[in-house]
């Protein structure tokens, strides 16, 4: 019992300080806009998803059958399961340094080209570049999911988490401005 309380104890502490600052959340003053979130909607969901995990994790630590060592069951099943180690020297881990200068340059023309393109291509070419540099090849997947992912990014970003987003400049603003109508952003 002494060792379930040892586990459980942290996600007490943090149970309480989860509750403690959900009650100071309940205080924030603003003025309400009509179909708007307040700034208090997403403090409030993070703590009431931090409550909720250690709730769970204290409730699994406390039904738990038995204590079987560091890291439960699934450990032990992991290493049980495990090849034998070789005596054999270990290989050295491959380093793509030409690769992680790439994302570098990757990553400092996305900022560059957030003003001229705006979010959503710029997030394309640069989730695109970065799949690819990552050096996956296969087109039919990389196009897409770099499309969608700009385009769900944009959609949290400024529909769910009301962030302004840079347009882009002409005639990019266009792009922009068309795929707020229809994803129906403001």
């Amino acid at each position: 019992m002494r060792e379930r309380l040892r586990v459980v104890a942290p996600y007490v502490v943090v149970l309480v300080i989860a509750g403690a600052l959900y009650a100071v959340t309940m205080r924030f003053e603003y003025t309400p806009h009509p179909g708007r979130l307040g700034p208090d909607v997403w403090p409030r969901a993070i703590l009431a998803l931090i409550a909720g995990v250690c709730a769970f994790r204290i409730a699994t630590a406390l039904r738990a059958p038995r204590d079987e060592g560091p890291g439960g069951g699934v450990l032990q099943d992991v290493l049980g399961n495990a090849p034998p180690v070789s005596d054999a020297e270990p290989q050295p881990e491959e380093r793509f340094p030409g690769l992680l200068a790439l994302g570098i340059a990757a990553t400092v023309a996305y900022v560059w080209l957030l003003g001229v393109l705006g979010f959503a291509l710029a997030s394309a070419l640069y989730i695109g570049a970065m799949i690819r540099i990552g050096r996956y090849r296969r087109w039919r997947v990389l196009v897409p999911t770099a499309l969608v992912g700009s385009l769900g990014f944009m959609f949290v970003f400024q529909k769910i988490v009301y962030l302004s987003l840079p347009i882009g400049q002409s005639p990019f603003d266009a792009v922009s401005l068309a795929l707020m109508r229809v994803m129906g952003i403001r």
